[in-house]
């Protein structure tokens, strides 16, 4: 029984950090398109509901949000001068159903307006996301 606990603990253990792996700052900055620092403007959230497996009790609850910005400094990529003001998405599950584990959260910190910020970003169509849960430095 012992050897069936341990098994199951590794198995957990290993989906775990295999939902959201690590990354370096160096790989971090590697694969941002857009690194840039700056002050929020202003925050909104949309919250969705999702019912695995066609179930209608659990949901999963993920909160998108949309992140102005004003840039003051931008360390990788380009911006041009009317894009100084720049918006990116971020999500985060506020509500997982009973016996799931992990998560594949991009934003773990609030933000707020006035706060300062150095963003990692990628460009996914027409708009900038947040790709990574590191990718999100926090100073107040």
């Amino acid at each position: 029984m012992a050897h069936v606990s341990f098994a199951l603990g590794l198995a957990v253990s290993a989906a775990v950090q295999a939902e959201v792996p690590p990354v370096s700052d160096a790989q971090l900055a590697t694969d941002a398109t857009l690194i840039a620092s700056g002050r929020v403007t202003a925050v909104s959230e949309r919250d969705d509901s999702t019912y695995p497996r066609g179930k209608k009790e659990g949901a999963l609850v993920t909160a998108h949000y949309t992140v102005t910005m004003d840039v003051s400094s931008v360390e990788k990529g380009s911006l041009s001068a009317e894009d100084r003001s720049l918006q990116f998405t971020g999500y985060s599950n506020t509500h997982v159903p009973a016996h799931w584990v992990g998560g594949t959260n991009t934003m773990r910190l609030e933000v707020r307006p006035g706060d300062e910020i150095k963003v990692y970003l990628q460009r996914e169509g027409d708009h900038w996301v947040l790709f990574h849960h590191l990718g999100l430095w926090l100073r107040r």
